[in-house]
């Protein structure tokens, strides 16, 4: 099987090496200008749809060290008319495109109220053009469900926290490039990844259950994918309220 998705998923370990050698080339001054305003903030809120919020999951814990933070899905910004959201908050919008209709609102209505620092694949986009700060993801186009941004937007957050946080900037991006060469060796084991599917494909629904942090980012985009890739049942769960009721669902199947 070599569909655009499967195909463009085993570019991902390559994709996110890129991000993080064009990172490097600038000594992550870019990175630390966002940081330097995420830290002088009263407070931040970080928001998205899709994929774009799910990663914002991955990073809630390690900007709490420095920041008071909360993430919140762009439509309900919009439905709540920024209900809680203060002028000298920083806004952390991520669109892969840049131009989603939620986020290009909220651009248009907020981007002389709060700094805004844009996460996005497309430097030229709405959501670029209203940033104080632009953090690209640096990816090749992607024909099908979001992959190589996803993974992308994961690396620019961890490193971002990082840099928020103090630390060492590099040796983040060290690690994540040893996990890029980790997932390479998984994704040649093609016996494991078919033999896999065929369990999960035979399924009447999947559940997948996460705690917090990048598990539950993982969780929420694989509930996701399987969804709009697959057309399967797939929920996601925080480990703690699976067991108040959705536990019941699961059968032998």
């Amino acid at each position: 099987m070599n569909t655009q998705f499967y195909s463009e998923v085993k570019k991902q370990p390559q994709s996110i090496r890129r991000t993080l050698e064009q990172y490097r080339k600038d000594g992550y001054s870019t990175l630390r200008h966002a940081a330097e305003i995420i830290r002088s903030a009263q407070a931040v809120v970080m928001s998205g749809m899709g994929t774009s919020y799910n990663v914002c999951l991955s990073a809630l814990e390690s900007f709490n060290r420095k920041v008071r933070v909360n993430a919140i899905q762009s439509y309900q910004l919009l439905n709540t008319g920024y209900a809680g959201v203060q002028d000298e908050d920083v806004l952390i919008l991520i669109s892969q495109s840049g131009e989603s209709g939620e986020i290009s609102r909220i651009c248009r209505e907020r981007k002389d109220k709060n700094s805004i620092i844009a996460v996005t694949n497309d430097i030229y986009s709405s959501l670029a053009s209203s940033a104080t700060v632009v953090l690209p993801l640096f990816c090749k186009e992607e024909k099908s469900i979001t992959n190589c941004t996803f993974t992308a937007t994961l690396a620019v957050l961890a490193m971002l926290s990082a840099a928020v946080n103090g630390d060492d900037v590099e040796d983040v991006a060290r690690r994540l490039e040893y996990g890029s060469r980790i997932a390479e060796t998984f994704l040649v084991d093609e016996h494991t990844i078919f033999s896999t599917a065929d369990i999960l494909g035979s399924s009447d629904r999947v559940h997948f259950i996460g705690r917090n942090g990048v598990e539950m980012t993982l969780a929420e985009q694989a509930a996701l994918i399987f969804k709009e890739g697959a057309d399967c049942n797939a929920q996601c769960f925080n480990v703690g309220s699976f067991r108040h009721g959705p536990m019941e669902l699961c059968g032998q199947n």
